[in-house]
C-alpha cells in the first residue's frame, strides 16, 4: 500500500489523505508570523498557540506542558518556549526557538521620530 502524504507538499507522510505534514504547518505559522508592531506578549501568545495547535513535535500529542518567554542578549530578542511532554511513550523535553527579532528605541523606552 502506498504511503499517505501532505496535501500540500506530497513529500511529508501523514495519518489521514487530506492533512497538511509537520513540516507545512511549521512554514505556515512562520509566513503568518506577528508583524513587526505586535508586542512581546502578541507575540509569545501566537506561538504558545501555535504550538497548542501542533502538539509535541516528537509525537504531535496535544497534552504537554510550556514556559514561554524572551530573552534579551546584545540587542537582540529572542523569543523561547520549553516543552515537556506528558505522554508516557513520548515524554519528550526541549526547547523551541520561536523568533528573534532586532530590539526598537522604543523597546527601551525612547520614542522614534519621523
Amino acid at each position: 500500500m502506498k504511503p499517505i502524504t501532505c496535501r500540500k507538499c506530497d513529500k511529508g507522510l501523514v495519518k489521514v489523505h487530506g492533512q497538511v505534514c509537520y513540516a507545512c504547518r511549521l512554514e505556515e505559522i512562520e509566513n503568518n508570523a506577528p508583524d513587526e508592531d505586535a508586542t512581546d506578549e502578541e507575540i509569545v501568545s501566537y506561538y504558545t498557540k501555535q504550538r497548542a495547535l501542533l502538539g509535541c513535535r516528537e509525537c504531535e500529542d496535544k497534552n504537554f506542558g510550556y514556559e514561554a518567554g524572551m530573552k534579551i542578549e546584545n540587542g537582540l530578542k529572542y523569543y523561547i518556549m520549553f516543552v515537556q511532554c506528558v505522554k508516557p511513550e513520548c515524554n519528550a523535553q526541549y526547547m523551541d526557538l520561536l523568533e528573534i527579532r532586532e530590539m526598537r528605541l522604543r523597546d527601551v523606552g525612547i520614542e522614534e521620530s519621523e
